[in-house]
C-alpha cells in the first residue's frame, strides 16, 4: 500500500514536470530567448534577494530580451527547505573572495534557518528582510558566491537547453510532417477506391 502510494506520488511529480518542460519547448519564443531566460533565472535563484526574485528575474529578462515567464521558472526553486544549505555554500565560497566576517557556514546555515522559520513561506518580502538584518557582512559573500555559482549554472544550462529545445521542436515537425503524410496517402487511397468502383445509378433511375 505505502509503494502504491509514493508510486503514484512519483508519478505525479514525473507528470508535473513533463508539463513544465512541455511549456518550456512550446512557447511562442525563439529558443534562444527561452534559454536565455533560463540563464538568467538561474543566476538569480542563486543570490540572497528571496522575495524579489520574481521581480528581479522579470526585469533582467526583459532588460536582455529573454523569455520572461522561463526566467521566473528557476526561481521557484528557492524555498524555506533549499535556502539554509544553498546560501550557507554560497556564503562559504564568497567568503573565499570577499573576507568580511568569521562566521561558519554551519552558522549562516543555522541563523537563516531559524530566522525563516519565523515566518510562512508566502511571505517573501519577510524573508528578503532576514538575510538585511543578517548584516553586511554575511549577505556580501553571498552574494559574490551566489554570483558565481549562478553564473556556472547559466554557462551549462545555456547552450543545454538552446540544444534540446531545437531538438525537441525539430522532432514535433517531424511528426506533424510524418501525420500530414500518413493523411495524404489515406486520401490518395481513398479517392483511388472511389475511381475504381464508380457509384452506380439505382434501377429505375432516368
Amino acid at each position: 500500500m505505502a509503494r502504491t502510494k509514493s508510486s503514484k506520488k512519483s508519478e505525479k511529480q514525473r507528470r508535473s514536470w513533463r508539463k513544465v518542460l512541455r511549456y518550456i519547448v512550446h512557447q511562442r519564443d525563439t529558443p534562444e530567448a527561452i534559454a536565455r531566460g533560463l540563464a538568467i533565472g538561474l543566476v538569480v535563484t542563486f543570490t540572497p534577494t528571496v522575495g524579489i526574485q520574481i521581480l528581479l528575474s522579470w526585469l533582467l529578462a526583459t532588460l536582455f530580451n529573454a523569455n520572461r515567464m522561463t526566467a521566473i521558472l528557476p526561481v521557484w526553486l528557492t524555498n524555506v527547505f533549499t535556502v539554509p544549505p544553498t546560501y550557507a555554500f554560497t556564503y562559504w565560497l564568497g567568503s573565499h573572495v570577499v573576507r568580511t566576517s568569521s562566521e561558519s557556514p554551519w552558522t549562516v546555515m543555522t541563523a537563516l534557518a531559524k530566522r525563516m522559520n519565523r515566518h510562512e513561506f508566502y511571505l517573501f518580502h519577510r524573508h528578503f528582510r532576514e538575510f538585511f538584518e543578517l548584516g553586511r557582512d554575511l549577505f556580501v559573500p553571498m552574494m559574490v558566491g551566489g554570483l558565481m555559482v549562478g553564473g556556472v549554472a547559466a554557462a551549462i544550462a545555456y547552450p543545454l537547453t538552446l540544444r534540446w529545445i531545437y531538438r525537441r521542436r525539430a522532432r514535433h515537425t517531424e511528426r506533424i510532417h510524418a501525420r500530414a503524410r500518413i493523411l495524404s496517402l489515406r486520401r490518395k487511397m481513398n479517392d483511388a477506391d472511389d475511381s475504381d468502383h464508380p457509384a452506380t445509378s439505382p434501377p429505375g433511375a432516368p
